[in-house]
């Protein structure tokens, strides 16, 4: 089974927009939202008992605020020491809300620890989605912020389609998946 942690807004909109039918296919441990209160470091035993036996775990944060930021090193060290495969979808905050209540210098050095701690990690920056998406400079962050859950989303649903049925460690093959990514297939 392939189980998604959802941290912070990015990883509870992940959860959101997946269909049903791809949601039947996996579990989603949301963490660190609104509606899913941050558990306490001497809790996350508990978060990864919820992994054994699974074939992928995939990593969903927002970065550069204190709570995801926390949260998202704390679960890459407990995937990396129980040797778990594992992806992450990370995003970078706007370079305009960097101390504002956001830190992305933190978001970046995050981004790149987690890369010691998975097997495969994708980095949105948000500040991307200023030259991709017509009239930007228009809408709101958080419209903003819905095209980059969106692109998360649809890599998700085709990780899923494609590896979605298979139930044991060996049959998921990270390094394909990262190829799959790299490649847009």
């Amino acid at each position: 089974m392939i189980k998604i942690i959802g941290i912070g807004g990015c990883g509870s909109a992940v959860n959101k927009g997946l269909s049903k039918e791809i949601l039947n296919k996996c579990e989603c441990i949301l963490l660190g939202s609104r509606s899913y209160p941050v558990p306490k470091s001497e809790n996350l035993g508990e978060i990864f008992s919820r992994l054994e036996g699974v074939s992928l775990t995939i990593l969903v944060a927002s970065l550069g605020c204190e709570t995801g930021s926390k949260l998202a090193l704390d679960i890459g060290n407990g995937l990396k020491e129980l040797g778990l495969p594992a992806i992450a979808f990370t995003t970078l905050p706007f370079t305009l809300e960097d101390g504002i209540y956001m830190d992305r210098a933190l978001a970046e050095r995050l981004s790149e620890y987690l890369k010691n701690k998975v097997d495969y990690i994708k980095v949105f920056d948000s500040d991307d989605t200023l030259g991709i998406v017509p009239n930007a400079e228009d809408m709101l962050t958080s419209e903003l912020l819905d095209v980059i859950d969106q692109q998360i989303i649809s890599i998700i649903e085709r990780i899923i389609e494609r590896y979605g049925h298979k139930d044991t460690l060996s049959e998921v093959d990270t390094q394909d998946i990262g190829e799959m990514l790299t490649q847009g297939k």
